[in-house]
């Protein structure tokens, strides 16, 4: 038999230990995305290319990679699937979507730790919905010159 006082003791010591690991764990999802978009604008990239990889329950096309244009803000090559995380400013918006949306499953991020941009993403904008899950890889990352 448990001594109520030792078991009272054990349960507040758990909750000691729960609460250091969350202040130790560092920075929240949010402050992350807002360090990087941070990182991201200083570049004043308007110019660059990356590879990006859709991934998602859709059709096998849908999930290829592609090379993505970048001019003056502006996306070229990206397919129709793909136009909403096109460009980095559109990812990041996706991302704080996903993060402050009542009800996301939340995001799973790694950003480039040079310029900021996501590198990869695995989003779950309805935490109760099964298949609206996605995720992406952005690599190959190249700044062009401007025309």
């Amino acid at each position: 038999m448990t001594h109520p006082r030792l078991a009272s003791l054990v349960v507040l010591l758990l909750a000691a230990c729960l609460a250091a690991s969350a202040l130790a764990a560092g920075p929240s999802d949010s402050a992350k995305l807002k360090q990087a978009r941070a990182l991201w604008a200083k570049q004043h990239v308007r110019d660059y290319s990356f590879r990006l990889k859709l991934s998602c329950f859709c059709p096998p096309d849908v999930r290829r990679s592609v090379i993505v244009t970048v001019r003056n803000g502006r996306p070229h090559g990206a397919p129709a699937s793909s136009r909403h995380i096109d460009t980095f400013p559109e990812m990041f918006a996706r991302i704080r979507e996903t993060l402050t949306k009542p009800g996301s499953g939340g995001a799973r991020v790694r950003y480039d730790a040079r310029r900021g941009f996501p590198r990869s993403a695995s989003l779950d904008p309805i935490k109760l919905a099964a298949d609206d899950e996605y995720s992406w890889t952005a690599d190959r990352f190249r700044v062009l010159r401007p025309r």
